[in-house]
């Protein structure tokens, strides 16, 4: 019973432990598409271009909206749900566009209420989560740069 009791406690700690290493930045449900992009804008990563979207990578997602930003070389997606059942699912149904584990560069974290996975697709550094009703997508050569900026300007709000 002492050794069932230690082995999940380990667990607990190692995935709880996961989740304060790999950030996984988001909004309050509150917040609207437009916003999650707009608040985005800055000195530093002026918006150039926004626009709706309901796909991405020919998969067919919820209510979207797309960001091209100034001194990123890449795009910002972000899709708003309803239900956090749906989020999830139609991350997994996105990740398996990229690829599987068996790829070098491939790295995927998904828990109860969050997913993250960083690769290479199509020549362009992606990374997406999702967290609650949110989910988003970063393509692009410095998407870990954009990314570290992202949890900067979200965590503000949180």
């Amino acid at each position: 019973m002492g050794k069932l009791l230690v082995a999940i406690v380990l667990v607990l700690l190692i995935a709880f432990s996961c989740t304060l290493i790999i950030k996984t930045p988001s909004l309050p449900g509150s917040f609207s598409l437009k916003s999650a992009i707009s608040l985005l804008d800055s000195f530093e990563y002026p918006l150039v271009e926004a626009g709706k979207i309901n796909s991405l990578y020919g998969v067919q997602l919820n209510r979207g909206m797309y960001g091209v930003f100034k001194n990123f070389d890449g795009m910002f997606y972000v899709f708003k749900y309803e239900d956090e059942k749906l989020t999830k699912n139609d991350w997994n149904r996105l990740i398996k566009t990229f690829g599987s584990i068996l790829k070098i560069n491939y790295f995927k974290f998904s828990l109860f209420d969050r997913g993250y996975l960083q690769t290479k697709f199509e020549d362009l550094n992606v990374i997406t989560w999702w967290k609650g009703n949110w989910l988003f997508v970063i393509t692009g050569n410095n998407s870990k740069e954009f990314f570290e900026y992202i949890n900067k300007v979200y965590g503000m709000i949180q």
